[in-house]
């Protein structure tokens, strides 16, 4: 009706008049308002329209309604008591703004409640703000609400808009409507059983910790076996720091202490992600959280993420750095660095009762290092159909490196690993495959006291055997895979990186003398399609030559390496606090230690019998370089304590 009366008042307008009733009604209809509150000199009876006529109280924010476009602003530095409803829906061109003005950013302090609701509305941002709550994690006490809750429980499978929240601090909260979350939750479930959700969620920036249920929560409609509609079309979730989560001790009927969880996704990036320390005094005796895992979700990339030091109590199950579990087809986890996780670094796993078995999946390019911290008789990545089936994981071009542990556990069907490398220090076998499906093929195998394989129920204690009697690493009556040292740069000490940009860490670069490097597998000869670039996104050549593990091989140009019959002579090698370097020639000038990356570190004129104090130095594979008047040659120096 609006329509038919705007155009039979357009045909009696002349073209002038026309144009102008056109203006006039796109700018009525993009009109919006900027609001401020100012804890201190604001007033309830002012409008809002200006900071000098700014609203006083969250109460007064709660009780007004909004248009799109608008924009609510809170006067940093302030602290706000209290929590509002936001209710009304921006449209996809003007969402509905929460933000801070001023210097710092707003506090909202929502003791025992939760501190922002949003009920079946959409198209709404949040961003800057610093939302807290009276949870404590020690005592277990404090808070029964949520940070920011966004349901929707509409029927007929409805999608409302975008939901952002971006740059905000969002802890001290026990958790608001579901086990998925305590500081952030998106949630959709309908009486009726449909998907609905939201068309597009964005949280990137934000820093989420000391809560309990959990850290940020996604999740849909739990749907039956065979239903191909998701709740969430599109969802990006990045550069977050998502920690101290710890889980609910009281809480025993489901998981808590999550970092990071997802599902009912068809689309979506995870990428640049820190989750650490969460899920350590969770309750359940079942499932237990995770630091960073989907489920139900297809088409979704995880990258560049690190978890680390994420647990559960003592004798309980989970605790991973990363998972794709139950649901999971088509998604891709690659350049992700996973260290010092309670379970295992990687997960691919399913329960049994998801709409889709998990499927199909990529896992490449991720560096795992010393899970398992408790030192169980686990595993760094396993891929696991526990209550149902997995099937076609590929596997390809990861580094492990396990103190305690089995490299690799696989129970599922048809899985096919390429040009990893594990490297154990365990009294175990480096891999274990039940299933006889099972494919390997051009990895590298090296374990500091015996190297033995598991497959199929049964122990080879050498490559050779593992070969033979498997048809594993052996293609066409061609031999592959590699029973030796990598010669990483600096394995076993990669450490906590921090910066949600794992991918600068250089431990696990092969060094130039690596008998690994150039000695990858094509991947495109088994139907497959190699990456663009390895874990320290160096470009990958599309005709190679290719490298195994994660990482290729550390560039040093214009050394030359020198052989054992040459003057230059260093020792003790491995050393640990002092290096002596000794030469019969003096043509030799200057000396100096070099990183894998040709950075010096240490210099000096040389001297005959020349002694270097390293006590300094991180234990590491390092180039000495000599250099005389003719010529530049270098030499690995090990330091090891």
């Amino acid at each position: 009706m609006i329509t038919q009366t705007l155009t039979y008042t357009m045909m009696k307008l002349p073209k002038i008049a026309t144009i102008a009733f056109l203006l006039s009604a796109i700018c009525i209809q993009a009109h919006s308002t900027n609001y401020y509150v100012d804890a201190l000199t604001g007033s309830n009876t002012y409008d809002g329209t200006s900071p000098a006529k700014a609203w006083k109280t969250l109460s007064k924010v709660d009780s007004m309604s909004y248009a799109p476009g608008d924009v609510i602003s809170f006067q940093g530095g302030q602290t706000f008591n209290g929590n509002f409803n936001i209710k009304n829906n921006g449209d996809s061109t003007a969402l509905i703004k929460f933000t801070s003005y001023g210097t710092g950013q707003a506090k909202i302090n929502a003791g025992t409640e939760t501190a922002i609701s949003c009920y079946n509305r959409g198209y709404i941002w949040i961003d800057n703000l610093n939302i807290y709550g009276g949870w404590n994690s020690t005592t277990q006490t404090g808070s029964n609400g949520g940070g920011i809750y966004f349901f929707n429980d509409l029927y007929k499978g409805v999608k409302l808009g975008t939901v952002k929240i971006t740059n905000c601090e969002i802890s001290g909260f026990y958790g608001a409507g579901s086990h998925y979350g305590g500081g952030i939750v998106i949630s959709s479930w309908t009486n009726d059983g449909s998907s609905s959700g939201y068309k597009d969620i964005e949280i990137t920036n934000n820093s989420v910790h000391d809560n309990g249920m959990g850290g940020i929560g996604i999740v849909g409609q739990y749907v039956s076996k065979g239903d191909t509609v998701y709740s969430f079309p599109s969802v990006y979730v990045a550069y977050n720091k998502v920690y101290n989560n710890l889980g609910v001790k009281n809480y025993t009927s489901q998981f808590s202490g999550n970092g990071i969880v997802i599902s009912q996704v068809s689309g979506g990036t995870i990428e640049h992600n820190t989750t650490y320390n969460n899920g350590w005094l969770m309750g359940s005796t079942g499932a237990g959280p995770c630091g960073c895992w989907i489920w139900d979700c297809k088409n979704v990339v995880m990258q560049y993420n690190e978890s680390y030091k994420n647990g559960t109590p003592k004798g309980r199950n989970d605790g991973e750095g990363f998972d794709f579990d139950g649901g999971v087809v088509n998604c891709v986890m690659q350049y992700n660095y996973a260290h010092d996780n309670h379970s295992c670094g990687i997960l691919v796993c399913e329960f049994g009762n998801s709409r889709c078995s998990n499927a199909n999946n990529i896992i490449r390019y991720n560096i795992l290092e010393n899970n398992n911290s408790p030192k169980s008789t686990s595993c760094e990545i396993a891929v696991s159909s526990f209550g149902g089936t997995v099937s076609n994981a590929l596997i390809h071009n990861n580094t492990i490196y396990a103190d305690s542990s089995t490299c690799a556990y696989d129970d599922a069907t048809s899985s096919k690993y390429f040009n990893n490398i594990f490297y154990s220090k365990a009294k175990l076998p480096i891999i274990s495959a039940s299933n006889a499906s099972a494919l390997f093929l051009n990895n590298c195998y090296f374990n500091t006291i015996k190297t033995t394989y598991r497959f199929n129920n049964t122990t080879y204690s050498s490559l050779g055997n593992f070969r033979v009697s498997t048809s594993n690493e052996t293609l066409t009556s061609v031999t592959y895979g590699y029973e030796l040292e990598p010669l990483f740069s600096s394995g076993g000490y990669g450490g906590t990186v921090g910066t949600n940009s794992p991918n600068t860490l250089t431990n696990y670069c092969l060094t130039p003398a690596s008998p690994l490097v150039d000695k990858g597998y094509d991947l495109t000869k088994s139907g497959f399609k190699n990456g663009a670039t390895d874990f320290n996104l160096i470009n990958i050549p599309s005709n190679g030559p290719f490298c195994i593990g994660a990482c290729t091989q550390t560039k040093t140009s214009g050394l030359k390496e020198i052989n054992a019959s040459s003057n230059f002579e260093l020792f003790p090698n491995p050393a640990k606090d002092f290096v002596t370097v000794a030469t019969q020639t003096d043509d030799v000038k200057h000396i100096r230690l070099m990183d894998m990356n040709g950075k010096t570190i240490l210099q000096s004129e040389m001297t005959n019998n020349l002694v270097m104090n390293v006590s300094d130095i991180n234990n590491g594979v390092y180039l000495f370089n000599c250099q005389s008047k003719s010529d530049s040659q270098s030499k690995q120096l090990i330091i090891r304590r």
